[in-house]
């Protein structure tokens, strides 16, 4: 078995959408973890989240799931703000950087046509 991190993402901010706390505090406190120490979170652990078992990192959108249900917890316990403001921090980077790429690839275009 394996812990799938995207599900265990959308499940939590359904609930939380749904008025529903059960939190699962060891999964999202590890979760957090990830956060502050390595900065990424992949899209599969071992069930126990000790280890990746994936190299793919989860989407944008994940991120963005993911910082909302930590911002809604720190509220009530403020171990979670700091990796709020790391994962916000990362997700503001990302945005930044495709916005760049898009704005390269615009002027690349423009020179493009004026040959």
């Amino acid at each position: 078995m394996s812990f799938k991190t995207t599900e265990f993402i959308n499940n939590v901010f359904d609930e939380l959408n749904q008025n529903h706390y059960k939190k699962d505090y060891k999964a999202l406190d590890r979760l957090c973890k990830k956060i502050d120490v390595v900065n990424e979170v992949f899209s599969e652990y071992a069930d126990d989240l000790s280890r990746a078992k994936s190299t793919e990192i989860i989407s944008l959108e994940s991120y963005t799931k993911l910082l909302k249900v930590i911002l809604f917890y720190s509220a009530n316990d403020l171990k979670y703000f700091n990796s709020a403001l790391k994962l916000y921090d990362k997700i503001k980077n990302e945005i930044d950087r495709d916005n760049q790429k898009d704005i390269e690839q615009n002027i690349e275009s423009i020179f493009k046509g004026m040959q």
